[in-house]
């Protein structure tokens, strides 16, 4: 089995685990945290722009297109990809899997660039909340796949 670097990410926490042919386990290279993935916008205050009176007395609410925390989990995602161009400059030759749920895998695919090539796979899993030695077996399982 080649080196293999893995991106385990929610919205909440992001981690990057090395895994290597003769290695026990996976090594944690680094990680994130975003203390706004875990709560809901209700807590992060109000993002609403308010009211605007229209012609003739009426009156219009202000669209946002984005919340406070849509804009803080941008941000975030923008983290992760810096974290992880980083970790991949460290490990040249090695083979990227990005583990995570669809609406998060979205979210990395519209922000960070992910070269279409067979060093780099998606894989379309939360594995963000499994228990230690659960997440190691399917790390492994992953990795030796590809």
């Amino acid at each position: 089995m080649k080196t293999h670097l893995v991106l385990v990410a929610d919205r909440a926490a992001s981690r990057i685990y090395r895994l290597r042919a003769h290695n026990g386990g996976p090594e944690l290279v680094a990680q994130l945290e975003n203390p706004v993935g875990h709560g809901h916008e209700r807590d992060y205050g109000s993002s609403r722009l308010g009211r605007v009176a229209g012609g003739g007395g009426t009156r219009h609410a202000l669209e946002d297109h984005e919340t406070l925390r849509e804009h803080e989990t941008v941000a975030y995602v923008h983290r992760v990809a810096a974290l992880l161009e980083k970790t991949r400059a460290d490990e040249p030759g090695a083979y990227v899997v990005i583990a995570a749920a669809p609406p998060m895998l979205g979210l990395l695919r519209q922000h960070v660039y992910l070269p279409r090539q067979p060093a780099v796979l998606e894989w379309p899993h939360n594995l963000a909340a499994l228990p230690s030695h659960e997440l190691e077996q399917r790390l492994r399982e992953v990795c030796l796949e590809h």
